[in-house]
């Protein structure tokens, strides 16, 4: 018998996992917890935690891998052997999936990369010169890839129990002959229009590039747990023709949506998505969770967020 509403209209079949979208105000009232349980994190935590208090967690992607780390303890977000490899440096500019790929296949052992220009980047900020007052302004430097930081990667990736990879990009700059994308963005003095070409990355590479990098950190740690996250800060500016707050959420939908088709054809038991990024999105306020520049997000809320990672995966004792 096909139940109506009170109009004489029919309801919908509802199926096994039907559920509707909760009131927004619930997740401000003292139900919160449950509802985001319900709401936002079934189906993507453990049954029960699966890291203890002191096991090592590695952070790796764009910015927001940086408060991630702050939100998280035991986190080796470039710090001890890495932080003398020099790689703190470096945490925050591993924006895009291939470029993620590329670093790990690189500390695996699988790629040479001591040649590759693709990962010059552009520093910003106070440079120190030799006999010379520090000063403002930009120059281009490679990342550490000598044999010494690809041991250090290498030893931090084999001790760590988990590695949460956040990326945030899909706009790359790529080597026209090499295929391969660039950290950053080509300066104006080193663009060639015969070398450079821009891309928007696809839902299918995107996904293609995740099973990838899953499978190079198997390679390195069989037992390693990855956690994906969609970095939730907004692009800085847009290489598209179109608006950059359009092609912000473009970017970040093509993100989300290549994770999601991931994780739905994903038979690891060891691969997990955290909804930092759904939880931005809904959940809070954005004169609450965006710092003043409008693209970063506040660190207390990423604490808060990330308070629920700690109940869901580490264990307390």
């Amino acid at each position: 018998m096909v139940k109506c509403r009170s109009d004489g209209t029919s309801e919908w079949h509802m199926g096994p996992h039907f559920q509707r979208f909760p009131n927004t105000k619930a997740l401000w009232a003292g139900e919160r917890d449950s509802v985001l349980k319900e709401h936002v994190f079934k189906g993507l935590i453990p049954d029960s935690p699966i890291l203890g208090p002191t096991d090592p967690i590695v952070v790796l992607g764009a910015c927001f891998a940086r408060q991630i780390a702050d939100a998280l303890p035991n986190t080796e977000d470039w710090s001890g052997d890495l932080e003398k490899a020099g790689l703190h440096v470096f945490a925050e500019h591993f924006g895009n999936n291939l470029v993620l790929l590329r670093y790990l296949q690189w500390a695996a052992g699988l790629r040479d990369v001591q040649n590759d220009e693709t990962l010059q980047i552009t520093q910003y900020g106070l440079h120190k010169r030799a006999g010379r007052k520090p000063r403002m302004g930009k120059k281009t430097v490679k990342l550490p890839m000598d044999e010494a930081a690809r041991t250090a990667v290498l030893g931090a990736l084999t001790r760590a129990r988990a590695i949460i990879l956040t990326p945030g990009l899909t706009e790359a700059w790529l080597d026209k002959k090499t295929k391969e994308a660039f950290v950053r963005a080509i300066n104006v003095e080193s663009f060639d229009p015969k070398r450079h070409v821009f891309k928007v990355m696809t839902v299918a590479e995107n996904k293609r590039y995740l099973k990838e990098i899953v499978g190079v950190l198997r390679a390195i740690n069989k037992d390693i747990i990855v956690v994906l996250v969609v970095t939730p800060q907004r692009l800085r500016a847009t290489f598209t023709p179109n608006g950059s707050v359009t092609s912000d959420i473009a970017n970040k939908a093509i993100l989300r949506a290549a994770m999601d088709e991931f994780m739905s054809a994903n038979k690891d038991p060891n691969v997990y998505y955290f909804p930092a990024f759904d939880m931005i999105q809904t959940c809070y306020e954005h004169s609450v969770y965006r710092e003043s520049d409008g693209r970063h997000v506040d660190l207390n809320v990423v604490k808060e967020i990330f308070e629920h990672f700690k109940r869901y995966f580490i264990r307390s004792t």
